[in-house]
């Protein structure tokens, strides 16, 4: 019943007919799909080859980067911003020379490492 679901559709267009003009049938096809699971941080760690301690930096990093583009338009804001960058940036700035040692030679890794020590410079939290 899935596979008619998706082929109906692509079927249908081939033969220039659109969805509306289905017949019944594929309109009562369930079409709720269980969402597979969301892997862990190992995992995406491991799909993406990074070693699991830079992927869990990485995360600082894309906030760090979020918080430091954003615009202060008051003082709730601003406070919100600046948790975000001391949440973020904090931690990273700190776990940057440990990672350096302990990567060291990994290509990918430096040059990651490189960029987000970029990122960090100017933090002066």
């Amino acid at each position: 019943m899935r596979a008619l679901a998706i082929i109906l559709p692509l079927a249908l267009a081939a033969c220039g007919r659109s969805g509306a003009e289905a017949p019944e049938k594929a309109a009562a096809a369930p079409s709720t799909v269980a969402a597979p699971a969301a892997p862990t941080a190992d995992a995406a760690a491991a799909a993406a080859g990074l070693p699991a301690d830079v992927e869990a930096q990485r995360r600082n990093a894309e906030t760090c980067e979020h918080f430091a583009g954003e615009e202060p338009y008051d003082a709730e804001r601003r406070r919100q911003i600046e948790q975000g960058l001391a949440d973020s940036c904090g931690p990273l700035k700190a776990a940057l020379p440990g990672l350096k040692a302990k990567h060291a030679g990994d290509p990918a890794v430096d040059a990651m490492l490189a960029d987000w020590d970029e990122l960090v410079r100017g933090y002066g939290g």
